[in-house]
């Protein structure tokens, strides 16, 4: 082909006809099987472009392919340039170019002006010098063909093309063609199962969504079920809160509050929340509302001690502590409630005042006698000519004062004791109480002549079970305030008489008295009913400890007074020996003998009455161990017959096990109310009865075991 002449009527030889249609076989073949390789429609145009060129003996060509569906003209999809300058092709050939209608009419290579390079112009203006004669495109292209349909167009360097090589053009134009249609097809049929791929995975999508759909649900609700139960073991814990929890809004009126809060301010959380009650305002915490901007960024706490006072006018303080509730908002923070939590520290102010009262009256206490015993022993070490009569009085002063002293150290001592639990223990023996109280009578009457002091015993020779020096020490305490607050010239009189398994023992003045409200806080740690300057001294502890010594004999301790009528202490100690005694309190004979019998049988002693004034009466006159109650009495019913037993303090603490036929919840819960041990319902067996009795009994021996009793119907 390198010698042939560009022009098409040159006739060959014979054989060399044979030689070219050989060799334009072989590279058809060759064509064939490349463009087989691959169906990437990419791949098969590169493929073909560069087979193509080696074929036909050129170095640089492109392909169009037809526009995508919706554009319009032919776009370059593939272009091979091997000449050492630049080739330009361009990259879209409108479909109504005049040169690409005549190449697509005439099916064969035309000549074509879409592609240039440098030199062009100088390979025609050669013309005959191998390449095409002057004024000749120097590119030509073809259609490409495939069932009748235009694939695209494929363009070639004219380069050394003869008749030969424009008939093989057009072959190969055929074969590019096939092989564009079969990688389309190629192509179409991935995209088709592509699409179905994806309808597949769709409606699989769509069965796994609902799926996820309904187990988000089971979530939801599992998860909606589960904030209710958190929502509820909230709102528990704080009904159940021991101290007060309200919740308010942003500028601090009452949304919530539980019942500690109620309790404690004596307000209806219905009706404070129905007026907007302002629990937190500015004259309380008067920097929580100046700062309300700063609140936004910053977490704070505000704590405050706030005074009260409740609807029925008592009073109350708290520790009240105020904590902001914030919600996000974007980037910002916005107080929407305040959370405030109420301690109660009112019994601690009442604590700290009655100790700072303590502490200024043990130091009066302390400053007395330390004054009188430096006083007197610095006028025995410093002056010389004193008298007998004179050191002698002087010593006794010193060693009475001393003595102040020490019983103003051991009351400190017991009674921090007492508040510790340790080192207070009891060494127990039999004991003539008679013998103790005629021994301490005698005493005090030497001590104070101005006073007159008298035992009136009913029980000579009563043997209690008790702690000598303790009980001495209860004596003599009471001794002490009956002389302190009577006035010189009057009375005081120590009683002894056995009440049932009791020694019950009285002390009474004729003094100053105490009012009701005087009365309700005699047992209270550091209080005096004058703390005057100018009053008595003491410290307040020793009717405190007179109680607990007493109650820890098992006995008891109250006290009858009235202004300007002196006042009576009453305590108890159990007798040495004395059996169980249950009082029995039935109208109905024959109920009444059976239970009788009953108790006699387990080893118990038995009183009975028949009616509630003659249940009174025999309660107070013989402090049984227990009662045993009905409740459906002419006169006075039982319920009544309890409240008055538990609201007397001579038989407060005898326990009470109630037996009737009414035997409803209601009737149950109230008995326990007034203080019932046990509630038993008839009829009754015969171990029931007996169990029910000395397991209240055994609870009422010993009341720091004991449990909250638990009723049977």
């Amino acid at each position: 082909m390198a010698e042939a002449a560009h022009s098409n009527k040159v006739d060959l030889p014979a054989d060399d006809l044979d030689a070219r249609l050989q060799r334009e076989l072989a590279s058809l073949n060759q064509l064939s099987w490349a463009l087989s390789q691959s169906l990437d429609i990419d791949e098969v145009l590169s493929l073909a472009l560069e087979t193509t060129l080696r074929v036909i003996g050129s170095r640089d060509g492109a392909i169009y392919l037809v526009c995508a569906p919706g554009g319009q003209g032919f776009e370059l999809r593939a272009q091979l340039a091997l000449t050492p300058d630049a080739v330009q092709f361009d990259p879209l050939i409108p479909d109504d170019d005049r040169q690409a209608r005549q190449m697509i009419a005439a099916g064969g290579p035309l000549p074509v002006s879409w592609c240039k390079g440098p030199a062009d112009g100088a390979q025609a203006a050669r013309g005959g010098d191998g390449g095409p004669a002057a004024g000749e495109p120097d590119w030509v292209g073809c259609a490409l063909t495939a069932r009748d349909r235009l694939q695209g167009l494929m363009v070639v360097r004219r380069g050394e093309l003869g008749a030969g090589e424009s008939a093989m053009l057009r072959a190969i134009g055929q074969h590019v063609g096939l092989a564009i249609d079969n990688a389309q097809l190629y192509l179409r049929a991935q995209q088709d199962a592509h699409r179905l791929a994806e309808a597949n995975e769709n409606a699989r999508m769509h069965h796994v969504l609902q799926e996820y759909a309904a187990d988000l649900e089971m979530r939801v609700e599992a998860r909606t079920a589960e904030v209710d139960q958190e929502r509820e073991r909230l709102l528990t814990v704080l009904e159940s809160a021991g101290e007060g929890i309200a919740i308010t809004d942003a500028d601090g009126a009452l949304e919530y509050a539980n019942p500690a809060w109620e309790r404690l301010t004596g307000q209806e959380v219905g009706q404070a929340i129905e007026r907007q009650l302002r629990i937190v305002d500015e004259e309380s915490f008067p920097d929580l509302f100046a700062s309300r901007r700063s609140t936004s960024r910053y977490q704070h706490v505000w704590r405050r001690e706030l005074a009260g006072r409740r609807p029925d006018g008592t009073g109350y303080t708290v520790d009240l502590t105020v904590t902001p509730i914030f919600t996000e908002a974007g980037d910002a923070r916005q107080l929407t409630g305040l959370v405030a939590v109420y301690r109660d520290v009112t019994e601690y102010k009442e604590l700290d005042r009655i100790k700072s009262e303590f502490m200024s009256t043990a130091a009066h206490e302390l400053r007395g006698p330390l004054t009188s015993i430096m006083g007197f022993s610095e006028l025995l070490l410093s002056r010389q000519g004193l008298s007998e009569d004179e050191r002698g009085r002087f010593l006794h002063y010193i060693n009475k004062h001393a003595r102040h002293l020490k019983e103003l150290i051991d009351d400190l001592l017991d009674i921090s004791r007492i508040e510790s639990g340790a080192s207070f223990t009891l060494d127990l023996e039999n004991i003539d109480i008679h013998l103790l109280l005629e021994q301490e009578v005698r005493i005090w009457q030497e001590a104070n002549p101005g006073h007159t002091y008298e035992l009136q015993a009913a029980g000579a020779g009563a043997v209690v079970r008790a702690d000598v020096k303790r009980i001495q020490q209860v004596v003599r305490n009471l001794l002490s305030n009956a002389t302190k607050y009577s006035p010189a010239g009057t009375r005081v009189t120590v009683g002894l008489t056995p009440v049932g398994k009791y020694m019950e023992m009285s002390v009474s003045d004729q003094g100053i008295g105490m009012t009701p409200a005087e009365l309700s806080r005699l047992f209270e740690k550091f209080w005096r009913a004058n703390a005057s300057s100018t009053a008595d001294g003491g410290t307040g502890l020793g009717l405190v400890i007179v109680k607990y010594i007493v109650e820890h004999h098992g006995g008891q301790v109250w006290v009858e007074s009235q202004p300007g009528k002196g006042t009576l202490v009453h305590f108890t100690l159990l007798r040495a020996e004395h059996p169980t005694t249950v009082l029995i309190v039935e109208d109905e004979d024959s109920v009444r003998e059976i239970e009788e019998r009953i108790l006699i049988s387990g080893g118990l002693a038995t009183l009975t009455a028949s009616d509630g004034q003659q249940a009174i009466d025999a309660a107070l006159a013989q402090r049984p161990d227990l009662v045993l109650l009905d409740l459906m009495m002419p006169g006075m019913s039982g319920l009544e017959v309890l409240g008055m037993l538990k609201s007397h303090p001579a038989t407060a603490m005898i326990p009470v096990v109630v037996v009737s036929a009414r035997s409803g919840w209601q009737i149950i819960e109230e008995t326990h109310m007034l203080g019932a041990a046990d509630f038993l319902a008839k009829p009754f067996e015969y171990e029931e009865l007996l169990g029910r009795v000395r397991r209240a009994l055994v609870a009422a021996a010993h009341p720091a075991q004991g449990r909250r009793p638990t009723f049977h119907p």
